[in-house]
């Protein structure tokens, strides 16, 4: 009888071990059959299917991932190297100036080069512990907008092959607090607020500003930057005015998901052309920011179509500030001598600023 015991007693703990070992193994993932990843690019179409994604070998990371509000979660996540794929269909990841990631809802973020350059990209079948029916991206250590749900393509953009002497320089800057006085502001709902704001498109069409083929650099005053297509970028809207007033100026639309607004935002900068959404600034350090072309003149001009042409020498003086009695943004040059020019270069209404041919 005891011997039968210590029989059973042995098969009941070998196959608690089994059943422990079995528990330690990579889980299969739970990809919807029909779903795919395309990646796509000039000369480049890669289709993996829901049965490639999960024969591919998979790799578990322990990595920071950054919510819009600054929290940052340490994560557990599986899934495979989108370099490695690149590898072996010939392309060059560190070539490539940037990669637009694309979800199934139609969501988009462009993830520039330097984003990368010094990890990798993941496609991910499990996080933490759980299995996804749908992949997402994953950028370790960087913010959540990156980690896209329910991604179904990566765009490969362009060649980072092209001189920095040879880019876009800025030869135009648009004040946009001054500019959108002119259009009229809708109220949009954001969440569970109500807020008045101005269309992007609106704003471009209204002075001519015309945007590049591929993207827009958006920055705000905390550094922060994000890179948006043209076309997602005129979709959008900036708001002046809202309950919370260090949000502004904020971009944002209704569409857009939580995470992926832009608050305090300073500037864009769209090939030749840029915006300025701040109210107060050095024109030094406003040309600065911006990689304004030099010039021997500038031209500042106002609203109602009065111009001024300010030298080169009398950038460092210029400053740019909202009025305090009527709230519009002007432009003067304290300290420079005009030599009694009418105006003294002051300019007020102030909607742009062209680098002279």
């Amino acid at each position: 009888m005891k011997r039968q015991l210590c029989t059973v007693l042995s098969v009941l703990m070998l196959l608690a071990a089994l059943s422990g070992c079995v528990q330690e193994e990579t889980p299969k993932t739970g990809l919807a059959a029909d779903f795919a990843v395309e990646i796509s690019g000039e000369g480049v179409e890669i289709t993996l299917t829901a049965a490639d994604m999960q024969a591919r070998e998979q790799e578990t990371i322990t990595c920071t991932n950054i919510e819009s509000s600054g929290n940052v979660n340490e994560v557990t996540v599986s899934g495979f190297s989108l370099r490695k794929v690149l590898d072996e269909n010939g392309i060059v990841m560190d070539g490539l100036a940037s990669i637009n990631l694309i979800a199934a809802d139609g969501y988009s973020i462009i993830v520039p080069s330097e984003y990368y350059a010094e990890s990798d990209v993941y496609i991910l079948l499990s996080f933490e512990g759980d299995n996804l029916e749908h992949p997402r991206s994953c950028l370790p250590d960087q913010r959540a907008m990156y980690w896209v749900r329910d991604l179904i393509k990566i765009e490969l953009m362009g060649k980072n092959t092209v001189d920095e002497t040879q880019k876009d320089i800025v030869s135009r800057i648009d004040i946009f607090r001054e500019g959108v006085k002119e259009l009229n502001a809708v109220t949009l709902s954001y969440m569970d607020l109500r807020i008045p704001a101005y269309s992007l498109k609106e704003y471009c069409e209204k002075y001519d500003i015309s945007l590049p083929q591929n993207t827009v650099t958006l920055r705000a005053r905390d550094g922060y930057e994000k890179v948006e297509t043209a076309e997602s970028f005129l979709d959008n809207y900036v708001a002046l005015e809202s309950d919370n007033a260090d949000d502004l100026p904020f971009y944002f639309s209704e569409e857009m998901k939580s995470g992926m607004s832009v608050k305090q935002l300073e500037y864009v900068i769209c090939g030749g052309n840029a915006v300025y959404f701040g109210f107060e600034t050095s024109v030094s350090g406003l040309f600065e920011a911006m990689g304004m072309a030099k010039a021997d003149t500038y031209i500042f001009t106002a609203g109602d179509g009065f111009e001024v042409n300010i030298p080169y020498d009398a950038i460092e003086f210029g400053k740019i500030y909202a009025d305090e009695k009527e709230g519009f943004i002007r432009a003067e040059f304290e300290g420079y001598d005009f030599g009694g020019a009418k105006g003294g270069g002051k300019v007020k209404y102030l909607v742009s600023i062209k680098a002279a041919q």
